[in-house]
């Protein structure tokens, strides 16, 4: 069993008035099950502000924990949570002083880290742990003259961490909420959504967009997820776009086509926004060696295009069939992001996929009304037909290699 402690932040000097930070000697073993340390604020020096949480050994020592890629943590001045590159923030809990005790504890068994003042559980703080890179026990200061005292189990904690553990144990594993498109919000008029909550028909006759459920930075490192098409009709009657959004995006709208969206377009491959955040082309990622790249191939029937939001880097990126594309943008508002699929009116008003094929025969138990028919030649028809996937299947795309290698 290793014995931990933070070497002393050599950083410091009477004048100083950046931040400095420092990782625990030894990284956290996700074998022991819960993790949990505590520091003790015995000095604040003048308006210093102080971090605490968990961090990969390349935390750079002028950043306050959270400020840097792979490091999570949790702030005396406002009581936030940092992560990333300290542009993303939640309101979490109360400030903590002078005085005060806190904790950071890392459940690798329901992938949660939590925070605790003065012995009091604050709740969970993130709902995954990034246990593809060793983790380390971190904290910042601000300011020279600030003490505090870490322990790491050598002394009795003031949180109760054994009945923690067996509640723990004595408890089902935590697993995510499913999403589904059922979850969030859609144009009535263009999509109707199937039996399992994740197939859609798309008519032609409209243009709008279906949006999922927002997804959260607390609850994962990087959000992707894949839309199969499986029937859309020639590039003259309808494009279709695939990306995320912010909750202004009109279900009338297209994506790429106001500020906040962000899509990959089935016609011309482009990357589409409006937003000034696209970024430079062959410009490198904050997050790995990922080139920008401003558009992609064309997408028909038969592809599967994935889109991705790396949440510490604020970066999108988009995939064709398993293939990263590249990094598309940057600067994204990660704390209003939904996954979103938008149709543009083809004129065909019918569809003619399999989805729709198996509704005319009956339905074969997907729960969709048989359509009607528009008098259009199957040809010519305009209509999508597509099946979203967010984890409940395999990706196609290798997402777990893409997070192990830094966004690579």
């Amino acid at each position: 069993m290793f014995l931990f402690y933070f070497d002393k932040i050599a950083d410091f000097k009477n004048d100083m008035t950046v931040s400095a930070s420092v990782t625990a000697n030894h990284p956290i073993n996700p074998k022991v099950g819960v993790f949990y340390f505590e520091i003790t604020i015995d000095h604040f020096k003048g308006n210093s502000a102080l971090s605490i949480g968990i961090a990969s050994k390349s935390l750079r020592k002028n950043f306050q924990v959270g400020w840097d890629l792979n490091s999570w943590g949790f702030h005396s001045d406002d009581g936030f949570l940092y992560f990333g590159n300290g542009k993303q923030n939640l309101k979490y809990s109360y400030e903590y002083r002078e005085g005060d005790t806190v904790g950071c504890g890392v459940n690798f068994l329901d992938k949660a880290v939590f925070f605790t003042i003065n012995g009091e559980m604050m709740g969970i703080a993130f709902r995954f742990i990034k246990d593809s890179i060793p983790l380390y026990p971190a904290i910042g200061l601000s300011q020279a003259g600030t003490e505090i005292n870490a322990n790491f189990g050598d002394q009795t904690f003031l949180f109760n961490i054994v009945d923690y553990k067996k509640s723990i144990m004595a408890k089902a594993i935590h697993t995510q909420p499913v999403m589904t498109w059922n979850n969030g919000a859609k144009n009535e008029k263009v999509f109707q959504i199937l039996a399992d909550g994740l197939s859609v028909i798309a008519s032609g006759k409209d243009t709008g967009c279906i949006r999922g459920p927002k997804v959260s930075p607390r609850d994962k490192d990087v959000f992707y997820f894949e839309i199969a098409i499986l029937y859309m009709p020639p590039s003259d009657l309808g494009t279709i776009t695939v990306g995320v959004c912010g909750k202004e995006q009109s279900l009338t709208d297209v994506l790429g086509w106001k500020p906040g969206s962000y899509g990959y377009s089935s016609e011309c491959g482009d990357f589409l926004s409006v937003s000034s955040n696209r970024s430079s082309l062959h410009a490198r990622s904050q997050s790995g060696l990922m080139k920008a790249r401003a558009r992609g191939p064309p997408f028909r029937t038969g592809s599967v295009v994935g889109c991705g939001v790396d949440f510490a880097s604020r970066e999108l990126f988009f995939t064709l069939n398993g293939e990263c594309l590249g990094h598309a943008f940057h600067d994204l508002d990660v704390l209003d992001c939904f996954p979103c699929v938008s149709v543009i009116d083809g004129g065909g008003g019918g569809v003619g996929g399999p989805l729709s094929t198996l509704a005319a025969n009956g339905g074969g138990g997907i729960g969709v009304a048989k359509p009607k028919s528009s008098g259009v030649n199957s040809a010519d028809r305009g209509g999508f037909e597509f099946k979203a996937n967010f984890g409940q299947y395999p990706f196609m795309f290798d997402l777990a290699a893409f997070e192990s290698n830094g966004g690579q």
